[in-house]
Order: structure tokens, then sequence, then C-alpha cells
């Protein structure tokens, strides 16, 4: 019985956090796709609202506050950022994708990453 509540619990658990992720990075590629040359008001808010949600990971807030950062493109500090986290095969699929995306970004996004995102939200 002890064994099967820990595995009631871990999937509960489990979900919670793909909701919360799904929901990240649901909020993250809806403001890219009317991203132009930097976050307007209500994607700021948005993006703020990811940065202070205590069930958002470490990377969906580093990705939400690289956006909140971009004016036309993104810096080289953070473009470096962006990268290290695209090659790194733990971080989830859905993040590299959208990070991959913006360090792509020059005042808006290209019709490529307009396709791919989209799927993202499918």
């Amino acid at each position: 019985m002890r064994v099967l509540a820990v595995v009631v619990a871990l999937g509960i658990l489990a979900s919670t956090t793909e909701a919360a992720e799904r929901r990240a990075v649901r909020t993250i590629t809806e403001v890219l796709l009317t991203f132009s040359h930097s976050p307007s008001p209500a994607d700021r808010e948005a993006l703020e609202e990811i940065l202070n949600d205590q069930a958002a990971t470490a990377c969906e807030r580093v990705v939400a506050r690289i956006l909140l950062n971009v004016r036309h493109i993104v810096s080289a500090e953070d473009k470096r950022t962006l990268e290290a986290m695209i090659t790194d095969q733990t971080i989830p699929e859905s993040l590299r994708t959208l990070s991959a995306v913006i360090v792509n970004l020059t005042h808006t996004i290209n019709d490529a990453d307009r396709r791919t995102l989209k799927a993202l939200l499918e």
C-alpha cells in the first residue's frame, strides 16, 4: 500500500509540474508569436508572472527573464546563456526550442520560427 501511495503522489506531482511547464512554455510562446522589437506592457506582465511563479522551473525563469530584456536583439551575455541551454540535453525540448527562437530573434521572429512555435502550441 505504501509503495502505491508514493507512486500516486509522484504521478500527481509530475502532472502538476508538467501543467506548470506547459503554462510557462505556452505563455512564452504566445509572447514570441506577437513579439515586435521589445515586450509589450501586457507581455512584460505575463513574463513577470512566470518569474514570480513558484511552480516555474529555473530554466523557465531564465528564458522569461531573457525575453524581458530583449530590445530588438538578445544581448551577447544572454545569447551565450541561451546557446548553453540549447545544447543541454537535460533541459526539456520545448525550452531548448524557445531558446533557439530567441537566439534567432532580430526585431521579430522569422517565418520558420513562427511555424515551430505554432507547433509547440498544438
